[in-house]
């Protein structure tokens, strides 16, 4: 299987497919018979509401694409806030949220310090990008998240340093930089 996606800027046009993808991967991912997906939630990821989001100048939304169908969605609020990030599960552990997440850093859509309230579901990935829990597991409506922050300038910053000192080639910084945010996420957690 091709483990490249495309990646770009989302359209207007793609709002009726990012709210489907958004809440299929929700049923399938976040809740279940005994919590279902709260109706307050279903209603903020209507298309015309997602259409309202893809509009607004505090928003960055990419996609990604396989073969022309939408797999992956992520939506950057104010530089700082992950409003949604989602992968069809048919293409989680393929590399489609890192390549969104990469091509965000790359693009400058991210601030330094970057927040997310995850799904219980997705905490293990957002640690994988280097994320951490900031409080415990909270609920608001009836939705189970947990409150985590990324500190991007370190990331960038010790990648550099590598490159300078000779320690890595550049095509090795981005795997030395996962490999110390997966370092500092088991500090945290051990």
């Amino acid at each position: 299987m091709n483990h490249t996606h495309e990646i770009r800027y989302a359209l207007e046009a793609d709002a009726s497919i990012i709210s489907e993808l958004i809440y299929a991967t929700s049923q399938l991912c976040c809740f279940t018979p005994e919590q279902a997906c709260p109706d307050w939630y279903e209603a903020s990821i209507q298309p015309a509401q997602i259409c309202k989001l893809l509009g607004s100048a505090q928003m960055a939304w990419l996609v990604a694409t396989s073969d022309k169908a939408l797999v992956g969605v992520l939506a950057i609020s104010d530089s700082s806030h992950v409003k949604y990030f989602f992968v069809h599960p048919a293409f989680q552990k393929l590399g489609v949220g890192r390549q969104l997440w990469q091509f965000g850093l790359d693009g400058g859509l991210l601030r330094n310090t970057v927040t997310v309230r995850s799904s219980l579901f997705a905490v293990a990935a957002y640690a994988s990008l280097g994320f951490k829990a900031m409080e415990p597991p909270q609920v608001f409506k009836g939705m189970h998240y947990q409150t985590m922050e990324a500190n991007l300038k370190y990331d960038i910053e010790q990648g550099q340093a590598d490159k300078q000192s000779g320690r890595v080639g550049p095509l090795n910084i981005k795997g030395i930089q996962a490999e110390g945010r997966r370092q500092r996420s088991a500090k945290a957690n051990g």
